[in-house]
């Protein structure tokens, strides 16, 4: 529990002090940067596996065969 206490207090400084609020409201804080950091550490896996894996455009190969408009037979 404290090491998982330990990435929101990096993450989110709100966390670095004393949150002067009531118990209930301090529950409902610390489950909203959950589902927050969540969200934006999925979303860091995204952006990393889209720049480790690149789509590039299908390119012609020069003097290949050109299937554009060709019919099989």
């Amino acid at each position: 529990m404290e090491c998982a206490f330990g990435i929101l207090s990096n993450k989110w400084r709100i966390f670095q002090r004393t949150l002067n609020v009531s118990p209930d409201f301090a529950v409902d804080i610390v489950k909203a940067s959950v589902v927050l950091h969540n969200f934006v550490r999925e979303r860091e896996i995204v952006i990393r596996l889209k720049s480790a894996f690149p789509v590039t455009a299908l390119e012609t190969v020069p003097g290949g065969p050109s299937l554009r408009g060709a019919r099989g037979g």
